[in-house]
């Protein structure tokens, strides 16, 4: 069964950086497995033992790559394309990094922590977790709203991948138009779907909430209704319910309102205390609406 293991490619001269990149990675797509995410080329400083220090600044690119290799498998072809690219004790001595392979992480494990917590590696790692997450979210064809918080949702994909997956190929397969009132469960405890048909109530009777065990993706099918994402101060009116997963509050600070429609969907984590279906007008129409709970991983 092929794992995923993440690599970060970097080298320090300008000259021959972006071809000796593009050549490892071909190296890599040959002899490792095959590759499934790039995070693109960036530059960073010269890093030792995880600090920055002086010396040339690196080209860098993480690449995910699915392979049926052991770690140590992986790591041994790592130093063998090294030397096809021309790094040499030589090299080394003289401080110049025709290219370096590292293998950083494989499966569950980290295999160089210095590298996994330095940001040659979270820059690249990043990217590619993020063209993850999104790439889950295109083949629904809906987008996230500006409101959600990336970093949190590549966090959390990470940690719950499968989760995530299950959940957009359900969303992508599914014409939402016809589900009625009602749940949907995709995996028992951890994932489900809320269907709900209402009419929105103004800013003063709809109350803001938060969760701690649960992340919610809001989507609104159809109807006149405000999304919102509360930035000031609150005041608790329901005391957190743990079987209910909800804690309510007044809003007595500012509220960033977005109008919900249906291009776009709306991510809401325990830290983000939120006031949804908030009427956009006076008189507003039913909305079809699903809200979906996501595990929270700690």
């Amino acid at each position: 069964m092929a794992e995923i293991a993440m690599l970060c490619l970097g080298s320090n001269m300008a000259d021959i950086a972006e071809t000796n990149i593009d050549k490892a990675v071909e190296a890599i797509g040959h002899r490792i497995g095959r590759v499934t995410a790039l995070s693109g080329k960036y530059r960073t400083p010269c890093y030792k033992r995880g600090m920055v220090t002086d010396g040339a600044h690196y080209l860098n690119e993480v690449v995910s790559v699915a392979t049926s290799l052991d770690a140590h498998a992986v790591e041994s072809i790592c130093k063998s394309m090294e030397a096809d690219l021309g790094r040499s004790e030589e090299m080394r001595r003289m401080h110049l990094v025709p290219i370096d392979i590292d293998l950083v992480t494989h499966t569950d494990s980290i295999i160089r922590p210095v590298d996994y917590n330095s940001p040659y590696f979270i820059k690249g790692y990043n990217k590619i977790m993020e063209q993850n997450a999104i790439s889950r979210a295109e083949a629904w064809g809906v987008k996230p709203d500006a409101s959600c918080d990336m970093a949190q949702w590549q966090s959390q994909y990470e940690k719950n991948a499968d989760l995530w997956n299950k959940l957009f190929e359900y969303l992508a397969n599914t014409d939402l138009t016809t589900l009625q009132p009602g749940k949907a469960v995709i995996v028992p405890d951890r994932l489900w779907i809320n269907v709900m048909e209402y009419t929105p109530k103004d800013y003063d009777s709809t109350p803001a909430e938060a969760h701690k065990k649960y992340i919610d993706l809001q989507y609104t099918i159809s109807g006149q209704e405000l999304m919102g994402l509360v930035r000031g101060g609150v005041e608790v009116t329901m005391p957190y319910d743990d079987a209910k997963d909800v804690e309510k509050y007044r809003p007595t600070g500012a509220v960033e309102f977005t109008k919900a429609t249906p291009d776009r969907f709306f991510l809401y984590f325990p830290s983000d205390i939120h006031q949804p279906s908030v009427a956009s007008s006076s008189t507003p129409t039913p909305s079809h609406k699903i809200v979906c709970k996501i595990e929270y991983a700690d």
